[in-house]
């Protein structure tokens, strides 16, 4: 586990959580628990970069890319389920579903079941009462943290070094034209490996950085977003190289 992830965890709960995490991000049992809970990241809030006058907004309705990967993607819809009830008389079916799925997230299994009863331990030590407002905005912020640690980790499993370097293009030197990224980054490494880059153009190729909110883009203006600049930190605290194939 990274630095980065360790500093986050042990300011809150400890062991437990990171417990958690590893067992969201490192176990194979867990993937498609995995795939469900990124999706709750999905669409949380809608994302913005700003530089001087120019404000740029994203937002992730896209497909995560896969080239070469064979990965089934995530949903890009934000789960409405939580823990009060499964359904209301008011509710459309839909959301009745999703309510229930959420309730239903995790159960029989057992490393869950497991991390559970040593959370709930953590936070009797600790004297968090469970239904204490503060003990559900700190487990809400520990699960935040987790969601973003498991989503960086797929990210860098999946991102092109090109890609990497037009974010760090666009961090230093703010707001771009869409026409020199293209121009600096993707045609350079679609030189570098024709091969590779025989079905990918350079739509496809942005469509991933824009699907993720790693990046933003407005009018053909190409610029970072917050989402995106935490990202490179996050791989600079886990000391993960930029320079990546492709």
């Amino acid at each position: 586990m990274n630095d980065w992830a360790r500093l986050l965890i042990d300011r809150f709960l400890g062991w437990p959580v990171a417990a958690v995490v590893i067992c969201l991000i490192f176990q194979r049992a867990l993937r498609d628990l995995l795939k469900e809970l990124t999706t709750f990241l999905a669409r949380a809030s809608r994302m913005s970069v700003k530089r001087g006058d120019t404000t740029l907004e994203a937002t992730s309705d896209a497909r995560m890319q896969v080239k070469n990967t064979g990965d089934d993607l995530p949903d890009s819809k934000l789960g409405a389920g939580s823990a009060i009830a499964a359904s209301r008389p008011s509710e459309s079916d839909d959301l009745a579903r999703e309510r229930e799925a959420a309730l239903d997230y995790g159960k029989g299994i057992l490393s869950v079941n497991q991390l559970e009863t040593a959370i709930r331990d953590e936070l009797e030590r600790l004297r968090f009462p469970i239904m204490d407002v503060e003990t559900g905005e700190m487990l809400i912020r520990q699960l935040a943290a987790s969601q973003c640690v498991a989503f960086f980790e797929r990210i860098y499993r999946l991102i092109y070094g090109s890609q990497i370097q037009t974010m760090d293009f666009l961090n230093t030197s703010g707001v771009q034209d869409a026409n020199l990224i293209e121009t600096i980054f993707f045609n350079t490494a679609k030189g570098m490996d024709e091969t590779f880059y025989r079905d990918t153009n350079f739509e496809q190729w942005l469509s991933f950085l824009l699907a993720q909110s790693l990046i933003a883009e407005e009018a053909g203006n190409l610029g970072i977003t917050v989402r995106g600049r935490d990202f490179l930190v996050w791989t600079v605290n886990a000391g993960l190289t930029h320079t990546k194939l492709h």
